[in-house]
């Protein structure tokens, strides 16, 4: 029975997009059901009751096409779930998926590519843009100041005890990039550097415009201080309310077309979170804390993933009621895929604590 009813759910839900076809059917079928107890001048009653059948007809054939195509494409390549719109853009195998630093960064000392750091890194994307779009002055401006004001940076200053600024490192007509100064966790042991990039598409290596924002953690060498499990919990949490939150509904309208009244607006691509251990030899576990759990009998620090990736799912929307699911989800999958024995109970058992959750649930 329950499987029925999903079905039913399902139907009631592909049918009533094609609204179009519903509010024709129904006023066909009003115009045929008067027409038969009431003269009618205009045509006759029967044209009504016709209208409406064939308008039912072609909004069920629309949802039967819609099932017919995810079928397809369960076996099929990315061209045909590009075509019909079930691509998450932003998956592992996509730039900026394959983690690391963007290739226009300017360079800085405080980036050395020998240097040992953990990225963790939210993308997410409008799922169109205008070929021409570009990024004026009042987008910029918009976005360096929203990072000051962010979720993000209250995360950041309550980890340094100290305020920080984001200025513009790079701007032009098709990229902003905006930089957090450097600053020095409260004990000492780990520097921490904020980095936000919109870009709009450059080419088939970037083929939609996309926001990337960062956190880097660079420990000083020979330093004990590691991630606890929680820290890196409640820092996927803060990167998704900032990106989705703050940031996306100040930009993606900008670069968007502009949509016909009835016409719904599309869901982002994403967001997907990213993790990945920079430096040779490096691991999530050399930045992340994970001695308190246990590994498989043939697994050792080395079995534990340098990469980790925590995509939304193709075709589905990402509500904010879902957010935690999603970011639990996605460290319990990193954790059996490093060979842990208990992938579930250590991530069940993470809280956020009151002013986390504020920082989260309200900037």
């Amino acid at each position: 029975m329950g499987d029925w009813l999903r079905s039913a759910r399902v139907y009631a839900r592909l049918v009533a997009h094609g609204w179009t076809q519903l509010i024709v059917a129904v006023a066909g079928g009003a115009y045929g059901v008067a027409g038969a107890f009431v003269h009618l001048p205009l045509v006759p009653w029967w044209v009504g009751l016709t209208t409406a059948m064939c308008a039912l007809f072609v909004a069920q054939f629309r949802a039967f096409h819609v099932v017919r195509l995810e079928l397809v494409a369960q076996t099929s390549g990315v061209r045909v779930l590009q075509a019909i719109g079930l691509v998450n853009g932003l998956g592992p195998n996509y730039w900026p998926g394959q983690i690391g630093r963007p290739p226009d960064r300017v360079p800085d000392d405080a980036y050395n590519s020998e240097a040992n750091e953990l990225y963790v890194r939210v993308a997410l994307a409008p799922e169109y843009v205008l070929p021409n779009a570009e990024l004026q002055q009042d987008v910029r401006d918009r976005m360096r100041l929203a990072l000051n004001a962010s979720a993000l940076e209250g995360w950041l200053q309550r980890r340094t005890h100290a305020a920080g600024a984001w200025t513009l490192q790079s701007h032009t007509h098709k990229k902003v990039v905006a930089v957090r100064t450097l600053q020095r966790e409260g004990n000492g042991a780990v520097t921490l550097h904020g980095d936000a990039e919109f870009l709009l598409p450059v080419g088939p290596q970037s083929p939609r415009a996309v926001l990337v924002l960062d956190i880097v953690f660079q420990p000083d060498l020979g330093a004990a201080h590691r991630l606890s499990l929680k820290d890196l919990f409640e820092l996927c949490h803060v990167l998704l309310r900032t990106a989705v939150d703050e940031l996306a509904p100040l930009l993606f309208p900008r670069v968007m077309p502009k949509r016909r009244w009835y016409e719904r607006e599309p869901p982002p691509a994403g967001p997907s979170i990213y993790i990945a251990a920079m430096g040779q030899g490096s691991t999530i576990g050399t930045f992340v804390d994970l001695s308190h759990l246990t590994q498989a009998p043939a697994a050792d620090e080395g079995s534990v993933n340098s990469r980790a990736s925590i995509d939304t799912p193709t075709g589905v929307r990402l509500k904010p009621r879902d957010r935690d699911v999603f970011v639990r989800d996605g460290l319990k999958k990193f954790l059996a895929a490093s060979q842990f024995v208990d992938s579930e109970s250590p991530i069940d058992s993470l809280t956020l604590d009151v002013n986390m959750r504020s920082l989260i649930e309200h900037g």
